[in-house]
């Protein structure tokens, strides 16, 4: 008796073995274009290293400066969708690599690299500046002196981590690259605005500024835009900031220094230019509903064919008559916005067209004031007697003539130009002669007299006797 065993049949998909393909990530790109991330530096790259400062502190230092490499060049890449820093947030997510996971001394390389002044962590720069002192009062305020001493010694006891040993929130600033971009959107807004010419144009309120900037210069985040504010204000000194109370976000921007004064006036003309960009989006959003969603709405009524059809139709026409009205009146609210701002521009152009003339009627009256008319007529009379007596002097100096005949003198030099004219003359007729008996010559023909010549044969013929008769 045989005793056969079934062998179960597997459905096996090979698939299922396989590991799960790798898709290149952002981290993969950044460790190929930072040469310090080399294949065989990885593995000390991810560890934790911080016992290789006292064993090697070479490697040490080689290790946090291949960091700030990959870190600075993560900014540039926009990583972090910013421009200028970088976030703790999911931070050790992407800085993770397939191989080796998160890296693990990630906490300690950003403690390095804020004491070694290359980032700033913002809850720190909010308050000081790492570009060093450029005002004349934080020489002189104790109250500078002292922001800046409790500013080092937060920097050199710094801790990127919290007690559970992971990244405490944070947003870490590039110093940088932070002066870089800020003074190319400080060059680029400046320029535009100078081309609109209008007084208004640089008065801003927060979100008028985030728009600017936002549209010449990529990738800006929400906190980007409070560190542009805080670097252009108070390190570039390009523009002023004040906020409307402690208890509200909005903030009154003045563009093209620091020192200026935010008035009243000021204020409401930003207020006016809040309503007007308003009342824009107000229009856009009714234009919106009238040339495409209100359309599409009527023609999908068109296609039904219940007997509701007819009463929707006359719903959505009676709101589309409704939304023309209201395009119609927020366009000649705007419009009246528009009319008082540019009659603003006008006044204030004005004012400084009058401040001008003024400031200039002063100068010319401080120069007047330093010329008498009278004190004018008595030196132009002394010039004009200390001239004659210049004129005397050059009379006497001039070489006495005394026993030249000027007639014989006259005479002499009459003479010699009328030589001088019958040489010319004769060089004409010379010439002129010589030309006429070229020509004569070359029409002169001359008769050929010498005999004619025989023919070839005529020549071996006279010669054949002589030779028979030799």
């Amino acid at each position: 008796m045989h005793i056969v065993f079934a062998t179960p049949i597997l459905n096996l998909d090979l698939r299922d073995t396989l590991p799960p393909p790798h898709f290149p990530t952002p981290m993969d790109t950044l460790v190929k274009r930072v040469p310090e991330f080399r294949e065989s530096r990885l593995a000390s790259l991810f560890s934790d290293f911080a016992d290789l400062k006292e064993i090697n502190p070479e490697g040490y230092a080689a290790n946090v400066d291949a960091w700030a490499a990959l870190l600075s060049e993560a900014i540039k890449s926009h990583l972090f969708k910013s421009s200028v820093s970088v976030p703790t947030a999911k931070l050790a997510q992407d800085l993770s690599y397939a191989k080796y996971g998160e890296p693990k001394s990630l906490a300690l390389v950003l403690e390095e690299l804020v004491r070694s002044k290359k980032f700033i962590p913002f809850s720190i720069y909010k308050d000081t500046s790492p570009y060093g002192t450029r005002h004349l009062a934080d020489y002189i305020s104790p109250m500078k002196w002292l922001s800046a001493t409790w500013a080092v010694m937060k920097l050199s006891s710094f801790k990127a981590s919290n007690r559970s040993g992971h990244l405490a929130p944070e947003t870490y600033i590039h110093i940088d690259n932070l002066a870089v971009v800020g003074d190319d959107i400080i060059k680029q807004v400046q320029s535009r605005l100078d081309k609109e010419g209008v007084y208004s144009s640089k008065l801003l309120d927060g979100d008028m500024f985030a728009s600017l900037v936002r549209e010449v210069h990529d990738h800006i985040s929400d906190t980007d835009l409070e560190v542009l504010q805080t670097y252009i204000s108070r390190d570039a000194g390009k523009m002023t900031i004040v906020k409307q109370n402690s208890k509200s976000d909005k903030t009154y921007i003045k563009f093209g220094t620091s020192n200026a004064e935010i008035s009243e006036e000021d204020i409401a003309i930003l207020k006016l230019k809040s309503s007007i960009h308003t009342m824009a989006q107000r229009i856009s959003l009714l234009e919106h509903r009238l040339d495409e969603e209100i359309p599409q709405r009527i023609q999908k009524l068109l296609k039904v064919k219940d007997s509701s059809r007819e009463e929707r139709l006359r719903s959505v026409l009676i709101q589309k008559a409704q939304v023309k009205k209201s395009l119609l009146k927020c366009q000649k609210v705007s419009n009246q916005l528009v009319t008082v701002l540019e009659a603003i521009n006008d006044a204030q152009g004005n004012v400084s067209l009058f401040e001008t003339l003024q400031s200039t009627k002063a100068t010319l009256q401080s120069l007047n004031e330093k010329v008498s008319i009278d004190e004018l007529d008595t030196l132009q009379g002394e010039i004009d007697e200390e001239i004659a007596s210049t004129n005397a002097v050059s009379d006497a100096l001039l070489v006495s003539r005394d026993g030249i005949d000027e007639d014989e003198i006259d005479d002499e030099l009459e003479k010699l130009e009328a030589e001088e004219r019958d040489r010319a003359e004769e060089g004409i007729s010379e010439k002129s002669t010589s030309e006429e008996l070229q020509k004569k010559l070359e029409d002169l023909k001359i008769q050929d007299t010498s005999p004619p010549k025989q023919p070839e044969d005529s020549k071996e013929k006279s010669k054949s006797p002589e030779l028979l008769h030799s």
